[in-house]
């Protein structure tokens, strides 16, 4: 059977579907609301499916067909991008808006160097960049939204291809002025009665409160804070410890206030930075590069 619909369609489609809203996707697109209703249905026709649940008024939620084709569709529809760089542009080998995701943490320290050296390399590809937790991350991922990610060997599933390009272990962060700040290890039971800030993020926060659980220890009283930023300042003011994987380059903070990290003597687990992309998936040109061009980043650091 040879089904017939364009791109066009398939772009329809997929406005309407992340904007939840026919009405809305025809302002986004500049275009009349019964176009963008007569691309749908006969996209539906032709598949033979239907692809919306039709809410009033105007509103759209994709049924469980319409979830399985838009992530195929979000692929086509970057695919079809890359063709008309490639064709509009013959000389670069590479170029092109690619999505990519990265872990909140490893953005606010890696992220930027990572874009500097990139785009050295590769001046005509635009990387835009998602900063999220790990549940955005993963579900992002699965739909299509984002083509590659860097982040965290958190609850990783078979769904995806993983390629590990560091790994970091848990360290004791404490204020300057701790009893231990001096020290070169410490333990997690001379802290175990002073409060704990815990990054607070999804996965995240079960990871850290399981290197205290595998140890038959658990802390005196939890603080939950989520932001890795606001976590060294609280910890710079005296106000608990805290454990992390990422070592900024500098001690201070940004009110003025210093933090230790400290190495710790328990056999803790680390945590692992990752290139994730969706397995089965066809990357682009350009999406490879970048994947690429990361696992050499790091490298070079170890």
């Amino acid at each position: 059977m040879t089904l017939n619909y364009t791109l066009r369609h398939l772009k329809y489609f997929l406005v309407a579907a992340d904007t939840g809203s026919i009405s809305q996707a025809a302002r986004d697109l500049n275009i009349s609301q019964p176009s963008i209703s007569a691309a749908i249905n006969h996209l539906e026709r032709e598949i033979g499916v239907e692809l919306f649940l039709r809410k009033r008024p105007q509103g759209v939620a994709l049924t469980a067909a319409g979830r399985d084709l838009i992530r195929a569709t979000r692929q086509l529809l970057n695919h079809a991008k890359e063709f008309e760089v490639s064709a509009g542009s013959l000389v670069d080998a590479l170029a092109g808006e690619i999505h990519i995701a990265c872990f909140v943490n490893i953005a606010s320290t890696y992220l930027a160097a990572i874009l500097r050296s990139f785009y050295a390399a590769h001046p005509n590809v635009t990387v835009r960049c998602h900063i999220e937790d790990q549940s955005e991350i993963l579900s992002g991922i699965s739909s299509g939204r984002y083509e590659s990610a860097i982040t965290f060997d958190l609850d990783l599933t078979n769904d995806f291809n993983v390629e590990v390009v560091r790994e970091l272990m848990p360290r004791l962060v404490i204020s300057k002025h701790h009893p231990l700040a001096k020290r070169s290890r410490a333990s997690l039971e001379q802290v175990i009665a002073e409060p704990f800030i815990v990054l607070d993020l999804p996965h995240s926060r079960n990871y850290f409160l399981s290197l205290f659980h595998n140890q038959g220890l658990r802390p005196n009283r939890i603080i939950p804070v989520s932001s890795f930023e606001t976590i060294r300042s609280l910890v710079g003011n005296e106000l608990g410890y805290s454990l992390l994987n990422i070592e900024t380059r500098t001690a201070m903070n940004y009110d003025g206030t210093e933090v230790r990290y400290v190495n710790l003597r328990e056999k803790l687990r680390p945590l692992k930075i990752c290139m994730v992309t969706l397995k089965g998936s066809s990357p682009r040109r350009a999406v490879t590069a970048f994947n690429k061009h990361v696992q050499t980043f790091f490298k070079k650091m170890n």
